[in-house]
């Protein structure tokens, strides 16, 4: 209550507010929030969002205008360019800002001093914090400021425009003589518009002494790191040190979704710098989300244990020290660098500064943001998860221009471990389905394809950010802060790889070609061995899994008399039996193929894209969902030929058992266990022979 009173009597004393001369026009609610702050622990809030008897508020009248101030994220990374630091704050800025009289009746409240007093009307004179308008207006104001009496303060004014967020005002220049200069115009351009400069802070002893004490931000001192610590744009700054820093404690215990959602939400990180921790906790909400809980329904034991033991490492955050300075003055040399990387759980990316003297033998390099977004419930192929990753990284390469174009940097290297990305952004969009095609044209909007390159996954600093970090882990990952150890070697022995782009891509457009028509005269593969002529005989995969199963079973009894197994077939004897005759299909259809593979030699170029290997005498294709959570035969399925009377029977057998579906759902079960080569064309084969269909098909 006496903090509220003494911003109420303030407020008159100032002249900020008079009592109504006549009955105001709509009339704004006010109320006190306190908060945990030693400079301000009382904000008033006025909310013009309270609707009156009409049931309309004064904000449903007034014009949000365009977003004036830079982005956060922006200014924090122009803060980091040269030495001497310096930030300050505009002191009451909406109250310095006088309101055209006919709009005044519009910001009517009504207030007392205490209980026993007359509840009394009062109008508001200047702009006020809570109407819709008011961020435009201030910055408006201060634009126009610059523009009536700047051109006598060059430094002031471009830091106005370029590095003030609201009444913060937050840069950083080359040396102290620059810094005094820049304090003294900021001082007195303000001052023309009524403007006055509190809270400065800075990391130049010698510029600090020349700031009245009074002027200073409270309790800041270069002597004592106890005291030094400050917020700039919500993070943490250490002067003494120059570096940022987490002042986090453990998060508090969640009992609820709804508690989950507030403590996730209370975690502050523009630039993604821990974003690999923030990717576990989004992730943590997404199987919260797949349970259905309610926003008030307790978590099961299972996730609260899970929750807490995430929450009581997250004050390790603390010993993370970031620099702040990310140039020096002899680094003549800048570059870009972006890599980019997904998993079935998310997608990911991160940029880099890599700063080195002209002959390469100093060598810097500082993460400048980083992004992630949670793979979405419905299941995307991982091809299309990489390829939104591409697109998170040239979002945030365009986000980070102004740096580029102060820096004037020309060199940009972009990396992802995808093949079949790279191989989409050589490939004309009009080549590619749609949801590709437009993909790739907004990665070419922002980025240039002679800019992107190959990488392999262990060199990827992005796949960590992409399935996440615990606290623990991400404190002492030397390459998430730093860049992998390569950006340190001359560019020369960088891993640039320019592999082959491959023709044979998924989500292409099919494209007709005119073939000459010829007559076979002798079958390519000759008489089928007795095994593939048995598999010949049947029009029933459930059939020929049962057959075979039972000769199985046959010759394991002959053989063990001891261990012999009776009873209905297993469903592990079933599946024996498919293996065998995908086993005998193989040594048929691929016998040069299984020759060259056990005796290390080189593949087709056809085969050599899927990357096969053998596991049990079996071909599987390979691919790099080894680390993924799919079932194994998801990750590595099992490699047959299109002409293989198995491969019908597959066909047949799984159309079926999706009720007749068609085409793409059926080879998208198919592809969870085998990979049949030009699979959609005999799919679209047999389902034209499909006696069921065909019935049933609309005449």
């Amino acid at each position: 209550n006496a903090l509220y009173r003494s911003f109420m009597n303030e407020y008159q004393v100032l002249g900020h507010m008079i009592p109504a001369p006549h009955p105001g026009r709509y009339y704004i609610p006010h109320f006190g929030i306190m908060r945990d702050s030693p400079t301000s622990p009382l904000r008033v809030v006025f909310d013009a969002s309270c609707s009156d008897s009409s049931g309309k508020s004064l904000n449903d009248f007034l014009i949000t205008g365009p977003p004036l101030q830079k982005d956060i994220g922006e200014l924090v990374t122009m803060f980091r360019l040269n030495p001497v630091a310096l930030i300050t704050d505009i002191k009451m800025m909406y109250r310095k800002i006088w309101i055209d009289p006919k709009d005044t009746p519009f910001q009517h409240i009504f207030y007392r001093d205490n209980n026993s007093s007359e509840i009394m009307d009062f109008e508001l004179l200047t702009l006020t914090y809570g109407l819709r308008s008011a961020p435009f207006l201030a910055q408006r104001t201060l634009k126009q400021l610059v523009l009536d009496e700047g051109e006598r303060f060059p430094l002031a004014s471009k830091a106005i425009l370029e590095n003030c967020y609201m009444d913060d005002l937050c840069t950083s220049v080359s040396t102290e003589i620059e810094a005094k200069q820049l304090k003294d115009e900021l001082i007195e351009l303000m001052s023309l518009g009524n403007f006055q400069l509190r809270k400065w802070a800075t990391n130049s002893p010698t510029l600090l002494h020349e700031i009245p004490k009074e002027h200073q931000l409270p309790s800041l001192s270069l002597e004592s790191r106890e005291s030094s610590s400050l917020h700039v744009l919500g993070l943490q700054w250490e002067p003494i040190d120059d570096v940022f820093t987490y002042n986090v404690k453990p998060l508090a215990d969640a009992r609820t979704k709804r508690e989950v959602l507030s403590r996730v939400a209370s975690l502050f990180d523009p630039l993604g710098w821990i974003s690999p921790v923030i990717f576990k906790a989004k992730l943590f909400l997404r199987e919260i989300w797949e349970r259905s809980l309610d926003r008030d329904t307790p978590l099961p034991p299972d996730l609260r244990a899970r929750w807490r033991e995430f929450s009581s490492e997250f004050s390790e955050l603390g010993k993370i020290k970031i620099p702040r300075l990310i140039t020096r003055p002899e680094m003549l040399k800048f570059q870009i660098i972006g890599f980019c990387d997904a998993s079935m759980l998310g997608y990911a990316c991160a940029l880099y500064l890599r700063c080195c003297s002209d002959d390469e033998s100093s060598v810097t390099v500082h993460l400048l943001c980083s992004k992630t977004r949670v793979a979405p419930l419905k299941t995307v192929t991982v091809p299309r998860l990489e390829l939104n990753g591409a697109l998170l990284l040239s979002q945030a390469l365009k986000a980070i221009q102004p740096l580029i174009s102060r820096l004037a940097i020309k060199d940009i290297t972009l990396f992802t471990d995808s093949t079949v990305v790279l191989g989409w952004l050589h490939t004309p969009p009009h080549r590619l389905h749609t949801y590709v095609a437009n993909r790739v044209v907004n990665i070419l909007d922002c980025s240039e394809v002679s800019q992107w390159h190959h990488i392999s996954t262990s060199l990827n600093v992005a796949d960590v950010a992409s399935r996440g970090l615990l606290p623990t882990e991400i404190v002492n990952n030397s390459s998430w802060w730093a860049g992998p150890s390569f950006l340190y070697d001359p560019v020369s022995t960088w891993p640039l790889d320019r592999l082959p782009v491959s023709t044979e891509l998924p989500e292409l457009k099919n494209k007709l070609v005119a073939m000459p028509v010829v007559e076979a005269t002798t079958p390519p593969l000759g008489d089928p061995p007795f095994f593939v002529s048995l598999i010949n005989r049947f029009s029933s995969l459930a059939k020929l899994k049962r057959v075979v199963a039972w000769l199985l079973r046959f010759i394991h009894n002959a053989r063990h008399r001891r261990k012999r197994r009776s009873g209905p077939l297993k469903p592990s004897e079933l599946q024996d039996g498919l293996l065998l005759c995908v086993r005998a299909t193989q040594r048929h259809f691929f016998s040069s193929e299984l020759r060259a593979l056990e005796k290390g030699k080189s593949l087709s170029l056809r085969m050599r894209r899927l990357t096969p290997f053998i596991h049990h005498g079996i071909i599987r294709v390979g691919g790099r969902l080894t680390h993924s959570l799919l079932p194994e035969a998801a990750k590595h399925p099992y490699l047959l030929p299109k002409d293989a009377h198995l491969s019908v029977l597959i066909c047949d057998a799984y159309h079926q058992r999706l009720m007749h579906a068609g085409s793409q759902a059926t080879q998208s079960l198919i592809c969870q266990e085998f990979w049949i080569l030009s699979v959609r064309n005999l799919l679209r084969q047999r389902i034209h022979k499909c006696m069921t269909c065909y019935r049933h098909k609309v005449k």
